[in-house]
């Protein structure tokens, strides 16, 4: 089993134009990420688009990534609204081999009480084998349900040893410091490109960020400089210039066309609702590649 330590790629899920899920690009995306350094994978997570994929499209993505994984670490977004497809997304990753399952709250009802999260992640992990652990998902500002301090205690004490970690894509450094000092026993990845220094300073398990689907080396990077004494200052400058460019569309869009440019990928799209990048943007993103001058790694085989 892979430790998820380090840099993971938070993954889009790429599209034909149709909306179908292209698998080859997928798994050339594998590649993509082996030749840049990330450790591991986040399959169909918020970039991802994991809320627009069925129970069924899920589960092929978890074959198609575990059967070409290499030596990534797979960790599989499951959360739905509903308890039961959550239960079936996170039954059929374990089942499938995968490291790890990360499970957002559920993101329809909002100002739910906490007791009523807590009976909610106890109805999934009852409904799960003994030995299949969760890993929590807090981004607040898409989700509008924070994982709180009180929620992961609950969680601890009712179910010790099943809670393996927590990402915290709140954007709030002193919200993942929380994380980081008020549970130890928990592996915090911080989930946000603009905190890496900081969150690796902290002692957070890695960096699970979008940034790292196009730019995982530029996170090793900041690991390192955090490791040797290096410049980290520097470092982190460099992946906020990476991630300036990926800010000028939809973050979904962006990322997959900057892979497409530096990973010589096709095309691929974004599911409605979300919307494609402009010719404006198209041109600005493209511009804003060039100007990164990042080194390009050659193609497996």
């Amino acid at each position: 089993m892979n430790d998820l330590m380090g840099v993971i790629s938070a993954s889009p899920t790429p599209f034909w134009r149709d909306g179908s899920i292209d698998f080859g690009w997928v798994e050339a995306h594998l590649d993509y990420l082996r030749r840049y350094g990330a450790h591991a994978t986040l399959v169909a997570g918020t970039t991802g688009e994991g809320p627009s994929i069925s129970l069924g499209e899920r589960r092929e993505l978890i074959d198609v990534i575990m059967a070409a994984r290499g030596s990534l670490g797979v960790i599989v977004g499951c959360g739905y609204p509903n308890i039961e497809d959550t239960i079936a997304a996170v039954r059929y990753a374990h089942d499938k081999g995968a490291d790890g399952a990360l499970v957002v709250p559920p993101f329809f009802f909002k100002n739910v009480p906490e007791q009523g999260l807590v009976e909610y992640y106890s109805w999934l992990i009852d409904g799960l084998a003994g030995d299949s652990n969760i890993c929590l998902y807090n981004i607040p500002g898409t989700s509008a349900v924070e994982i709180t301090d009180g929620l992961v205690q609950a969680l601890q004490e009712r179910y010790p040893g099943r809670i393996e970690g927590l990402k915290d894509s709140s954007g709030e450094l002193e919200r993942t410091r929380r994380y980081v000092n008020g549970f130890p026993g928990l592996r915090i990845w911080c989930g946000s490109d603009e905190n890496s220094a900081e969150a690796f300073k902290m002692g957070a398990h890695g960096a699970m960020t979008a940034g790292s689907s196009f730019v995982p080396d530029l996170n090793q990077a900041i690991r390192r400089a955090v490791e040797s004494g290096g410049d980290v200052a520097a470092a982190q400058a460099r992946l906020d210039a990476a991630m300036a460019v990926v800010a000028l569309a939809d973050t979904r869009a962006s990322l997959k066309l900057l892979i497409q440019l530096r990973g010589g990928l096709p095309e691929a799209f974004v599911r409605p609702p979300l919307a494609g990048v402009s010719p404006e943007a198209d041109r600005a993103i493209r511009e804003g590649y060039e100007r990164l001058d990042l080194p390009v790694a050659s193609r497996a085989g």
